[in-house]
């Protein structure tokens, strides 16, 4: 981009958006014993209704990352951690749960079920019959320590910054924050590289 970080965050201000602090460990705490179970519940029904897939692309759509409806799906997210060196935020994925038998490319690996970890030696994941519950880690695991994969969808050392949208503006995606930065240059017969990774 050819203006700085905090130019544009700047530019954005003055249009009216709004920087928020999102704690997704805090807002999926407070969906504890609130939210309901519902098999095959669309992100679209949360945080009232969820499954664990979904309670996740829930939490994480608050902060502005979009993660894919399955658990089986999320879990090629991210990044690959290691079980002691998960942190807050980060998700464990098990085989057991009702998709137990998906799988994207080895059979051995199945995927059935998600939780966040909490960095409390616990997990937040949405169960059937209790909705959303946090457990500790071992119970979550349910003693197969050898049987799940960890994978942290937001870096650490990476900024992500969430922003609320002025309700004067139609802002459907990063695209459209782009363009408005991008307006806000002064005019030059200089093309503007426009990049790939905003689709």
């Amino acid at each position: 981009m050819p203006i700085s970080q905090s130019q544009a965050l700047k530019i954005l201000h003055q249009h009216g958006f709004e920087f928020l602090t999102v704690d997704l460990v805090s807002q999926a705490r407070q969906l504890i014993g609130v939210s309901k179970y519902k098999l095959d519940a669309p992100r679209s029904a949360a945080p009232s209704m969820v499954n664990c897939s979904s309670l996740m692309e829930y939490l994480f759509g608050l902060r502005g990352v979009e993660l894919p409806p399955l658990s089986v799906y999320q879990a090629a997210c991210g990044e690959s951690m290691h079980l002691e060196h998960v942190g807050a935020e980060d998700l464990v994925f098990t085989p057991h749960g009702r998709n137990k038998n998906l799988y994207l490319e080895n059979p051995d690996t199945t995927i059935g079920h998600v939780g966040m970890v909490t960095g409390d030696d616990t997990i937040i994941h949405a169960i059937p019959r209790q909705g959303v519950v946090e457990e500790s880690t071992e119970t979550f695991l349910g003693g197969k320590r050898k049987k799940y994969w960890a994978r942290r969808i937001i870096p650490k050392d990476d900024a992500i910054i969430s922003l609320s949208c002025p309700e004067n503006l139609q802002i459907r995606s990063q695209i459209d924050i782009w363009w408005l930065l991008m307006r806000t240059l002064p005019t030059s017969n200089t093309p503007l590289y426009a990049p790939r990774n905003l689709l």
